[in-house]
């Protein structure tokens, strides 16, 4: 009788809650299904002043690898490859020092699943692994400092405030009618500020989920989507959370119950990977039953679209005439609107032989300085940041 009545009051509240998403008068709808379908040209110069093209520094102490977790700062950059060493290096690509190191001693961590940046106190927190339920502090020269455990498996880590936001990455798989935590706020010495209940609805079966949750911080907001959700929450104080953006995939959206283990449920169906935001606009990198796909969403005008240039996901980069362009993530970084996003040197050096650069080569100075740079490089060179500057 306990159980039921438990179960009772769980659904009342659940039903309140996606009462209030769908009354909301300040969530914005974004027709995403639609957006897919509106394929767009977008050159990288009608949102962008500059382009700035960055060689990381290779040598056998920074190999970095294709698979990196980029952060910048005023005066450095910050890169993780396949989860095993975490780099400084300077704005201009030369390498600095190694952050910790791998191990299972004091002060090291077995994998890296993310990290975060505390430019002020010159300090990084690491999301140690197995799981993500440990947090490992480091000074910018790789000084070990201090660590502490989570109460969650965590991917999405963030500062909010002067504490860091922890997004559970497990907790869609629970037992039916079992409330899990879905957001925890600790402050810097592993005290527990603040927990959110799961936005899931405990009387539903959820299938399982390779998809990770999205989680970032936007002018001093914390937004965030669990996998199964089409909707973008906000979090700007300790009381509440808020729906802010609800996305209207249509029939492109992915069941809740879908396993994407045994690809059930999922064809034809479209999954939001990350989002990127700016003071202008939303962009979204999706997968599905094609190749990657970027959606822009016009804040302004609310208009969606599906970024595309000659096939290829991204921004036509006819500013240097160099490979499609897609941000991995945004920096108000020195009070500049940067978008940064990351080249393979073997990639853009094929690219800078095709018509297309040749003919901008022509007439472009930044297209030439473009080519030159490539022609000094290694196709086993580090990767190339590319760092934009918008308007």
């Amino acid at each position: 009788m306990k159980n039921i009545i438990t179960i009772i009051i769980t659904s009342v509240c659940i039903l309140f809650q996606y009462s209030i998403i769908y009354s909301q008068p300040n969530l914005n709808k974004i027709d995403f299904e639609r957006g897919i379908r509106e394929i767009k040209n977008v050159p990288l110069s009608e949102i962008a002043t500059n382009i700035q093209y960055i060689p990381m520094e290779t040598n056998i102490k920074c190999l970095l690898g294709q698979s990196p977790r980029i952060q910048i700062t005023d005066h450095y950059i910050f890169i993780s490859t396949d989860m095993e060493h975490l780099y400084r290096f300077s704005r201009n690509g030369k390498f600095l020092n190694e952050i910790g190191r791998v191990g299972r001693g004091p002060g090291e961590y077995v994998k890296i699943i993310n990290y975060i940046i505390d430019e002020k106190n010159e300090n990084i927190y690491v999301n140690d692994s197995p799981f993500g339920k440990k947090i490992i502090c480091y000074n910018f020269e790789g000084k070990y400092l201090q660590k502490f455990k989570l109460d969650m498996n965590s991917m999405v880590i963030e500062f909010f405030y002067n504490d860091i936001m922890f997004h559970n990455m497990y907790y869609t798989h629970r037992e039916i009618g079992k409330q899990t935590t879905e957001i925890g706020i600790y402050n810097k010495r592993g005290d527990i500020i603040k927990l959110f209940s799961s936005t899931s609805d405990p009387l539903k079966k959820y299938g399982i989920s390779i998809i990770p949750a999205i989680g970032y911080t936007f002018q001093n907001v914390f937004h965030y989507k669990a996998p199964f959700c089409d909707t973008l929450y906000s979090i700007s104080n300790l009381k509440i959370k808020s729906p802010e953006y609800f996305f209207d995939m249509g029939k492109a959206g992915r069941p809740i119950d879908a396993d994407e283990l045994k690809n059930r449920k999922i064809q034809n169906t479209v999954a939001i990977m990350d989002i990127c935001e700016t003071p202008r606009f939303l962009l979204f990198t999706c997968t599905g039953e094609k190749n990657r796909q970027n959606i822009l969403y016009n804040k302004t005008d609310r208009s969606v679209s599906n970024v595309t240039w000659r096939n290829t996901a991204g921004f036509e980069e006819d500013i240097s005439g160099g490979l499609p362009f897609w941000p991995y993530l945004y920096s108000d970084s020195g009070n500049e609107k940067l978008l940064v996003d990351f080249v393979l040197p073997q990639d853009l050096i094929a690219h800078m032989q095709t018509e297309y650069s040749k003919e901008k080569s022509s007439s472009s100075i930044q297209t030439k300085t473009l080519k030159e740079m490539c022609d000094k490089m290694s196709e086993s060179d580090n990767l190339i940041l590319r760092i934009v500057t918008l308007k």
